[in-house]
């Protein structure tokens, strides 16, 4: 299979500095899975994503990562 022949993967993933958020979401998590039932869902708080970052690439992104002053220029990052 080439590149050409991948698909990017329907996934749907939320990231928030903590769990603080999550049961003010909850419907609106519900809604996401119910209008696309073939997407997975998940959902990531900063240090799983600073540990995912650090399972998956080099020190000098893991550094970039880290040095971004806002919360939303990590999550883009990322």
């Amino acid at each position: 299979m080439t590149n050409v022949d991948q698909s990017i993967p329907l996934k749907l993933w939320q990231t928030y500095k903590d769990t603080s958020a999550l049961s003010l979401a909850e419907p609106y998590i519900e809604s996401w899975r119910t209008l696309n039932p073939d997407y997975s869902y998940s959902f990531m708080v900063d240090d799983e994503i600073d540990t995912f970052i650090h399972d998956h690439f080099d020190r000098a992104t893991l550094d970039v990562f880290r040095a971004l002053p806002l919360g939303v220029m990590r999550a883009d990052m990322w």
